[in-house]
Order: structure tokens, then C-alpha cells, then sequence
């Protein structure tokens, strides 16, 4: 994988997301009974759309962001203070809202970012353990303090041209 493309958040547009500590895509898988997705860490493969994530303003201005899947239009969604990640079709107030903390460290891997949900403060996008296995769960889990392992809750972003 090219470090040097994953140059961070820089604003609205389609990202590619990849967690620090498996080095696996943030992916949205369809549901059979069409109620939306589910969110999973997967090997990266630069051509699958459904790896690919349209981050757009909630509201100008404000910080506050949604993710939206291309592939799948499901938007990026927390299920609950410790709950899983799900993508779910319709856009509605709370937890479907991000906030992108860019202030993250550079590592050797690229600029960190984490993200924040709006709706429960405190809680942070959080790959299960970092496990780098196909199909791992992507949860919403209280932020780690910095002298704690937290790559599974750092994330390295890259704006698709």
C-alpha cells in the first residue's frame, strides 16, 4: 500500500477509509432483506465501490459530517453508546453524525484521523481489536486515553480524484 496517498481529511468528498491497526477498508455489505448494511473491515481493493465513502457537511459549516457508502447509499450509522456500526438509508437527526478529529499525529502510515459520534460524546468508530480478518466488526466504543493501544480507533483517510 502507497503511504504517501493517505494525506488525511480535507474536506467534503469520497474517501477511501483504512483502520491503522489491521490496515483494512472500512466496507458496507447489503443486507439480503434490503434494510440497509452492515459495516466491516475487508482488505483493501482500490476498485470495489463499496469501499469507497462520500463525506458531506451535515450542515454548512457546522463540523459535523455524514458518510455515506457510494456503492450502497447507506450512510454511516451508530447503533447505540457501544453498539455496532450499520449503514442505513434514510439521513435523519443524530446518530448518523461525525465530527473529524484531523488532529491526529502523522505516523509512518500517514495522517491519523478519529471519528467522533455526534449523538453519543465520547464514543469513537472502533475496529474490533484491529483485527485484520475479512468481515470484522466495526462498533462505536468509548475513545481510549492516548497511553492506550488506540490504532483500532485511528483511521487513515485518502480523497479519491
Amino acid at each position: 500500500m502507497d503511504w504517501d496517498r493517505f494525506s488525511g481529511f480535507v474536506g467534503e468528498g469520497t474517501y477511501v477509509i483504512i483502520n491503522r491497526a489491521s490496515l483494512t477498508a472500512l466496507e458496507a455489505r447489503s443486507l439480503a432483506n434490503g434494510s440497509g448494511c452492515d459495516i466491516q473491515g475487508f482488505a483493501h481493493c482500490p476498485h470495489n465501490l463499496a469501499q469507497l465513502w462520500n463525506i458531506r457537511g451535515a450542515t454548512k459549516g457546522c463540523g459535523m459530517y455524514y458518510l455515506e457508502n457510494v456503492r450502497e447509499r447507506a450512510k454511516l450509522t451508530a447503533t447505540g453508546q457501544e453498539g455496532l456500526i450499520v449503514g442505513t438509508p434514510e439521513l435523519a437527526n443524530g446518530p448518523r453524525f461525525w465530527v473529524i478529529d484531523k488532529g491526529m499525529l502523522a505516523t509512518e502510515k500517514g495522517k491519523m484521523a478519529v471519528l467522533r459520534s455526534v449523538q453519543y460524546p465520547g464514543s469513537v468508530l472502533d475496529l474490533d481489536r484491529g483485527d485484520a480478518s475479512n468481515g470484522t466488526a466495526v462498533s462505536l466504543r468509548p475513545e481510549r486515553r492516548m497511553d492506550e493501544h488506540r490504532e483500532p480507533q485511528q483511521w487513515l483517510l485518502q480523497v479519491q480524484k
